[in-house]
């Protein structure tokens, strides 16, 4: 009988899966940054816009929607969270030719925690679905490199 229920359980998460391949050659995004150079503890922060150029609908989480990346010996680090929105909605949807953007810019606290200057890029968390199962490739939803300095 056990084995029975855990048959069917199964089953139903096999079918509940997103199995469905998405085709991200319909999907256009483009990233500015307001400059790629940035001297530590002054007043310019770094600054980005996140526009779907694309035909299709992107979602974002309203939670965290944006973070940042350091890039340590080649690699890209840990990806920190920008800051959080507490808010109703559970997504964001941009629109074709919407846009959203880092608002305040990056704050030097986040890299005062790194203690470190270095070269960081902006990572936003976009899908193509609001359910967030199919995540847009890294490629497409990463600022370039900008570098912020002493």
């Amino acid at each position: 009988m056990i084995r029975s229920y855990l048959m069917v359980f199964v089953l139903l998460l096999f079918l509940s899966c997103n199995t469905t391949e998405v085709d991200y050659s319909n999907y256009e995004v483009e990233i500015t940054m307001s400059s790629n150079e940035f001297v530590y503890k002054s007043d310019v922060k770094p600054q980005s816009l996140f526009v779907n150029k694309s035909k299709n609908d992107i979602y974002l989480p309203a939670s965290i929607y944006v973070g940042f990346e350091r890039k340590t010996d080649g690699k890209w680090g840990e990806f920190k969270s920008w800051f959080i929105i507490d808010g109703i909605n559970t997504f964001i949807t941009l629109n074709p030719d919407d846009s959203i953007g880092t608002l305040m810019g990056l704050s030097y606290f986040y890299v005062d925690s790194l203690k470190v200057p270095g070269e960081y890029r902006f990572n936003y968390l976009a899908y193509s679905d609001k359910e967030f199962t199919n995540l847009l490739p890294a490629s497409m939803r990463s600022s370039e490199s900008f570098f912020i300095h002493n």
